[in-house]
């Protein structure tokens, strides 16, 4: 396997990453591990408990990042008691 593709699959297209660097730049950090953790549906399942450990940033952070990231439309979030739901949006199948 090319470095090519190992970059590509386990880091965002800079046509996604370029504008939330533009506008939220501390917000890059959490979305390029959102976009490592994702799985074949552009899922990311994190559970609140596990949140330091899995990500290694205080929760209030992370969720600030995460409503950065959500502003820039790449993503749409659920929230339940125990877990947050992470919806990558993948703009290929978008524009299809």
């Amino acid at each position: 396997m090319k470095i090519d593709n190992i970059v590509f699959k386990t880091t965002p297209p800079l046509p996604y990453l370029l504008p939330l660097a533009q506008h939220h730049p501390l917000a890059v950090e959490t979305y390029i591990l959102l976009w490592q953790k994702k799985d074949k549906k552009n899922k990311v399942f994190i559970q609140k408990m596990d949140l330091k450990s899995e990500f290694l940033m205080p929760k209030q952070r992370f969720t600030n990042s995460l409503r950065d990231i959500v502003k820039e439309g790449l993503a749409n979030v659920e929230e339940t008691k125990s877990q947050y739901i992470v919806e990558l949006v993948d703009w290929q199948e978008e524009m299809n």
